[in-house]
């Protein structure tokens, strides 16, 4: 395999914003009562660092209008950041030595030698979608999917599937035996 080979894409946008709308549904980010318990848990936590702060310097002039402001911006702060990710759609690389996943500043950099399973199979919606299964540590299985754009030569993304799918085989662990 040449390793000069390397297949990139953005991933669709829709798929990209389905997917973070997935992650946030199940992170519970999307209700209210998240929002409430972040303004509550941030209020306290200011609110106890200004107590000690006053017990350990009594006198201590604090600017107050800041203090609240900052407790009003982190929400919507952090509600930006989110939709920021969710607004980025995600980059994917294969190569002879791996896969690589972009979204925003976070990457997940899978070693061809990690990989355990891999495939490519058409999704409910008739997309074209890449399964890989990985450990990167021992014992621990994670699966990663994304769907392939649909400008990406085929042959070429076969062909290099193929490679790290023999690389799986090669890598993983031969079957436990039983012993009586």
């Amino acid at each position: 395999m040449d390793p000069k080979i390397r297949i990139k894409w953005w991933e669709p946008y829709r798929e990209t914003l389905k997917t973070s709308l997935a992650h946030l549904r199940e992170a519970g980010m999307l209700r209210p009562v998240f929002w409430i318990r972040v303004v509550l848990i941030s209020t306290s936590i200011t609110g106890l660092l200004i107590a000690a702060m006053m017990l350990a310097y009594p006198g201590l002039w604090l600017p107050w209008p800041r203090i609240i402001a900052g407790l009003m911006v982190f929400p919507p702060a952090m509600a930006l950041v989110m939709a920021m990710t969710m607004l980025a759609p995600q980059r994917i690389e294969v190569r002879h030595d791996g896969i690589q996943f972009s979204l925003g500043q976070n990457s997940l950099r899978i070693r061809a030698s990690d990989i355990r399973g891999i495939a490519l199979m058409q999704n409910q919606s008739g997309l074209l979608q890449l399964t890989v299964t990985f450990e990167p540590r021992q014992g621990l299985l994670r699966t990663r999917t994304c769907i392939v754009s649909p400008d990406v030569n085929r042959d070429a993304l076969d062909s290099l599937i193929a490679y790290l799918a023999h690389q799986a085989t090669r890598h993983s662990p031969p079957p436990a035996s039983k012993h009586h």
